[in-house]
Protein backbone atom coordinates (compact mmCIF):
# COMPACT_ATOMS: atom_id res chain seq x y z
CA UNK A 1 0.00 0.00 0.00
CA UNK A 2 1.18 3.60 -1.19
CA UNK A 3 2.51 6.05 1.65
CA UNK A 4 0.10 9.07 2.06
CA UNK A 5 2.99 11.94 2.51
CA UNK A 6 4.42 10.50 -0.69
CA UNK A 7 3.62 12.69 -3.31
CA UNK A 8 6.34 11.82 -6.06
CA UNK A 9 4.16 9.46 -7.63
CA UNK A 10 1.73 11.38 -8.80
CA UNK A 11 3.97 14.11 -9.65
CA UNK A 12 2.51 16.78 -7.15
CA UNK A 13 5.63 17.09 -5.71
CA UNK A 14 7.53 17.58 -8.65
CA UNK A 15 6.37 21.11 -9.13
CA UNK A 16 4.35 19.77 -12.10
CA UNK A 17 1.05 18.89 -12.70
CA UNK A 18 0.06 15.25 -13.48
CA UNK A 19 0.69 14.60 -17.28
CA UNK A 20 1.64 17.72 -18.09
CA UNK A 21 4.95 19.52 -19.31
CA UNK A 22 7.45 20.48 -17.03
CA UNK A 23 7.23 24.16 -15.90
CA UNK A 24 4.24 23.89 -13.59
CA UNK A 25 2.68 25.55 -16.51
CA UNK A 26 0.20 22.94 -17.93
CA UNK A 27 -2.50 23.86 -20.26
CA UNK A 28 -2.02 27.45 -20.37
CA UNK A 29 -4.64 29.13 -22.61
CA UNK A 30 -3.49 32.45 -24.52
CA UNK A 31 -6.34 35.03 -23.68
CA UNK A 32 -8.42 34.59 -27.48
CA UNK A 33 -8.32 31.13 -26.55
CA UNK A 34 -10.58 32.04 -23.39
CA UNK A 35 -12.32 34.22 -25.16
CA UNK A 36 -13.23 31.55 -27.74
CA UNK A 37 -14.13 28.83 -25.17
CA UNK A 38 -16.23 31.83 -23.25
CA UNK A 39 -18.23 32.68 -26.59
CA UNK A 40 -19.19 29.02 -27.07
CA UNK A 41 -20.17 28.09 -23.57
CA UNK A 42 -22.40 31.43 -23.71
CA UNK A 43 -23.91 29.95 -27.19
CA UNK A 44 -24.48 26.77 -25.62
CA UNK A 45 -26.08 27.98 -22.55
CA UNK A 46 -28.58 30.37 -24.54
CA UNK A 47 -29.40 27.08 -26.82
CA UNK A 48 -29.75 24.69 -24.02
CA UNK A 49 -32.26 27.18 -22.02
CA UNK A 50 -33.74 28.72 -25.41
CA UNK A 51 -33.91 26.81 -27.80
CA UNK A 52 -34.13 23.82 -26.79
CA UNK A 53 -37.19 24.19 -24.48
CA UNK A 54 -39.16 25.54 -27.86
CA UNK A 55 -38.05 22.47 -29.45
CA UNK A 56 -39.71 20.36 -27.26
CA UNK A 57 -42.29 22.64 -26.61
CA UNK A 58 -43.71 22.70 -30.39
CA UNK A 59 -45.31 18.89 -29.90
CA UNK A 60 -47.49 20.36 -27.38
CA UNK A 61 -48.43 23.09 -29.62
CA UNK A 62 -49.22 21.13 -32.57
CA UNK A 63 -50.86 18.61 -30.70
CA UNK A 64 -52.91 21.13 -29.15
CA UNK A 65 -53.83 23.18 -32.22
CA UNK A 66 -54.15 19.73 -33.60
CA UNK A 67 -57.26 18.86 -31.10
CA UNK A 68 -58.57 22.77 -31.31
CA UNK A 69 -59.47 22.15 -34.88
CA UNK A 70 -61.14 18.60 -34.38
CA UNK A 71 -62.88 19.49 -31.51
CA UNK A 72 -64.20 22.35 -33.89
CA UNK A 73 -64.79 20.88 -36.31
CA UNK A 74 -66.97 18.09 -34.37
CA UNK A 75 -69.01 21.30 -32.24
CA UNK A 76 -69.73 22.79 -35.96
CA UNK A 77 -71.11 19.19 -37.43
CA UNK A 78 -73.43 19.45 -34.15
CA UNK A 79 -74.47 22.27 -34.52
CA UNK A 80 -74.99 21.73 -38.34
CA UNK A 81 -76.83 18.47 -37.32
CA UNK A 82 -79.05 20.94 -34.23
CA UNK A 83 -80.08 22.76 -37.38
CA UNK A 84 -81.49 20.65 -39.67
CA UNK A 85 -83.54 18.71 -36.68
CA UNK A 86 -85.11 22.01 -35.82
CA UNK A 87 -85.67 22.80 -40.00
CA UNK A 88 -86.86 19.05 -40.34
CA UNK A 89 -88.91 18.17 -36.86
CA UNK A 90 -89.66 21.83 -35.29
CA UNK A 91 -92.89 23.85 -35.05
CA UNK A 92 -91.71 25.95 -37.71
CA UNK A 93 -90.98 22.93 -40.33
CA UNK A 94 -93.35 24.06 -43.11
CA UNK A 95 -93.14 27.91 -42.99
CA UNK A 96 -92.31 30.66 -45.17
CA UNK A 97 -90.95 34.30 -44.71
CA UNK A 98 -89.39 35.27 -41.00
CA UNK A 99 -90.92 32.56 -39.67
CA UNK A 100 -87.85 30.18 -41.40
CA UNK A 101 -85.66 31.80 -39.69
CA UNK A 102 -86.49 30.64 -36.07
CA UNK A 103 -84.37 27.55 -36.38
CA UNK A 104 -81.44 29.42 -37.19
CA UNK A 105 -82.06 31.51 -34.17
CA UNK A 106 -82.35 28.44 -32.06
CA UNK A 107 -79.19 27.20 -33.67
CA UNK A 108 -77.38 30.16 -32.68
CA UNK A 109 -78.41 30.19 -29.03
CA UNK A 110 -77.41 26.38 -28.89
CA UNK A 111 -74.03 27.59 -30.22
CA UNK A 112 -73.99 30.88 -27.81
CA UNK A 113 -74.78 28.13 -24.65
CA UNK A 114 -72.32 25.78 -25.97
CA UNK A 115 -68.86 28.73 -25.95
CA UNK A 116 -70.21 29.81 -22.18
CA UNK A 117 -70.37 26.63 -20.80
CA UNK A 118 -66.61 26.10 -22.71
CA UNK A 119 -65.63 29.48 -21.00
CA UNK A 120 -67.29 28.68 -17.77
CA UNK A 121 -65.31 25.51 -17.53
CA UNK A 122 -62.04 27.02 -18.09
CA UNK A 123 -62.42 29.65 -16.16
CA UNK A 124 -63.69 27.25 -13.08
CA UNK A 125 -60.21 24.50 -14.28
CA UNK A 126 -57.85 28.00 -14.31
CA UNK A 127 -59.04 28.88 -10.22
CA UNK A 128 -58.75 25.92 -8.94
CA UNK A 129 -55.40 25.32 -10.72
CA UNK A 130 -54.36 28.69 -8.65
CA UNK A 131 -55.72 27.66 -5.34
CA UNK A 132 -53.61 24.34 -5.26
Amino acid sequence: MADPADTSSNGLGSGRSPGGPPGGRAGAKQPKEHIAELKSLVVGYAKQETIDPLKSLKRYLLFGLAGSVALSFGVFLLLLGVLRMLQAYGPMHDSRGAWSLVPYAGTAIVAVLTVVAAATGIKKDHRRSQTQ
